[in-house]
């Protein structure tokens, strides 16, 4: 996946300078070559399913607080994540063409894939609200340097690397938290998860590029910056308040 995402953004800013009159022909071959794969999986052989996803119960009511305020963190990191692939192009466009920034988006994705087992091992045994304090507070920072990152090299260097480690920390760890939250259900888990990202991207992307052709590119970015400190503060205050806060006992949890 993170291949995918590496590749797919440099390859589409050659599409894009070199031959634009194609630009929208370019996802339809990643389309039919899906079609193609998938038709050559074939059907499981007649095997039986073994197990089926069972529903075990109903949320209580004490771990309904706990979850809203899951999913809203969960919103607030994915809100700010987005204004770097979906609106930081527009962006640095004045000062960057397509392949340079899709080159930035490469680098990210080879960091991730260089980094992502190295860095879980180095990790493990924090605390998860220590790691999703410190993960948005990076995050809080790539935002800045993102800022700046259109005319300065190093700035935008900066940001990958901050934006990129952030995301390697938060991406999983929310999962790993999504399935804590629901137990026994790990695809309705995934399928909420997904969900809440989903809705916060749209929302960060069509803000985002609002304010960005208005010229208040500023705003947006210090949006995003505020959303990554407000989720490291709750998750701390979180943590210090135990088993008494909503999410307590699944931030003192270890990683």
């Amino acid at each position: 996946m993170n291949l995918s995402a590496g590749i797919t953004p440099y390859a589409s800013a050659l599409i894009l300078k070199h031959w634009p009159a194609g630009y929208l022909v370019f996802p339809l071959l990643y389309c039919a070559a899906t079609v193609v794969l998938c038709l050559c999986l074939g059907a499981p052989g007649g095997a039986r399913q073994a197990t089926r996803e069972h529903v075990t119960q109903a949320p209580t009511p004490a771990a309904i607080p706990a979850t809203a305020l899951f999913l809203a963190i969960n919103a607030l990191s994915f809100f700010a994540f987005s204004q770097f692939y979906n609106v930081f192009p527009l962006h640095a466009q004045p000062h960057l063409d397509p392949e340079a920034i899709g080159l930035w988006f490469a680098l990210s994705s080879g960091l991730i894939v260089v980094l992502q087992l190295p860095l879980t091992r180095l990790l493990a045994g924090l605390r998860r609200g220590l790691l999703v304090a410190g993960a948005n507070a990076l995050m809080g920072a790539g935002m800045v340097a993102l800022f700046h990152a259109s005319g300065v090299p190093a700035a935008a260097l900066t940001a990958v690397l901050l934006l990129t480690l952030a995301e390697m920390v938060f991406g999983p760890l929310y999962q790993v938290m999504a399935l804590t939250l629901f137990p026994g259900r790990p695809a309705f888990a995934m399928a909420v998860l997904t969900l809440t990202w989903a809705l916060a991207e749209a929302l960060a992307t069509g803000t985002g590029l609002y304010l960005v052709a208005r010229g208040q590119a500023w705003l947006t970015f210090g949006l995003a910056t505020g959303a990554c400190l407000v989720v490291a503060v709750v998750a701390l205050g979180c943590l210090r308040g135990g088993a008494r806060a909503p999410m307590g006992p699944a931030l003192a949890a270890r990683h």
